[in-house]
């Protein structure tokens, strides 16, 4: 058996029982304890108000004990939902700073056409139509075969007209066509090389899932700033936007203050 003169000469065994008499007390302190619910009269009223406004019509007795049965289950809820750290889900973390900005935005103001106006004279190049070209091609089938050296015969011959009429082949040609509408019916790897061609130089071949392609570029045509009148709602999505990232970043500004940020260096 230890006496206390042991006690007193091991550090250790003293900080363990200094510690299991701390659970101990805290345990009898608080196993039995509740945790607290308190429905004010204040909240009571806002929870029948906004019941009676989601039912259009006066509650009942028993749909007011209804409602607030309902919102004491929900706080339960959400309290362990906390309690299990679900507030860590980065899902419900993006929900919760969705929620945040949208309160922090509340007061921003549906813009008149004048300030729209004016955010577009500002930003004209993000309403520019996209560039277009014109341009010619040779399509081969996934069963039929590239003839051998028939892309040199392409570049070598100003008129292909009578190499494709041999090879039972058409030139066709696509006037003001977007990189878009390319990589819609030729694919990503077509529409790629096509954009960063050589006006008047065939390109080929280019092979994919749909085939065989050889593409030439005739002309292209500069994109043009689109009319306010045609881009005004996605104007109005932009203002939007920016108009809250700014007021969002001025309150972010000011918490800041309340905030020690620690940030580690690199390794």
């Amino acid at each position: 058996m230890l006496s206390l003169r042991h006690v007193k000469q091991e550090p250790l065994l003293i900080f363990m029982l200094i510690a299991v008499t701390l659970f101990a007390v805290d345990y009898c302190l608080n196993h039995n304890k509740k945790a607290e619910i308190t429905i004010t009269s204040t909240t009571r009223m806002a929870i029948l108000s906004q019941e009676k406004e989601l039912k259009g019509t006066a509650l009942a007795p028993e749909e007011e004990i209804n409602a607030i049965n309902a919102y004491v289950d929900n706080k339960i809820l959400l309290d362990e939902a906390l309690r299990l750290g679900l507030d860590n889900d980065r899902t419900i973390q993006a929900a919760l700073l969705r929620k945040c900005r949208a309160i922090l935005t509340a007061s921003l103001q549906e813009p008149t056409d004048a300030q729209l106006e004016v955010y577009y004279a500002e930003h004209t190049n993000e309403y520019m139509s996209p560039v277009m070209l014109d341009i010619d091609q040779i399509y081969f089938s996934g069963d039929k075969k590239v003839p051998e050296n028939f892309e040199i015969e392409l570049q070598r011959l100003e008129n292909s007209d009578l190499l494709l009429k041999d090879l039972q082949l058409s030139l066709v040609k696509f006037p003001k066509i977007s990189e878009q509408e390319i990589m819609a019916r030729m694919g990503k790897d077509v529409s790629d090389a096509t954009m960063k061609a050589s006006q008047g130089k065939w390109v080929g071949p280019m092979n994919n899932v749909r085939g065989t392609f050889f593409i030439r570029v005739v002309a292209s045509h500069k994109g043009e700033v689109r009319p306010f009148a045609e881009v005004k709602r996605y104007v109005r999505d932009a203002w939007f936007n920016a108009n809250q990232n700014k007021i969002v970043q001025q309150q972010i500004a000011s918490l800041k203050a309340n905030y020690k940020i620690n940030i580690a260096a690199e390794e």
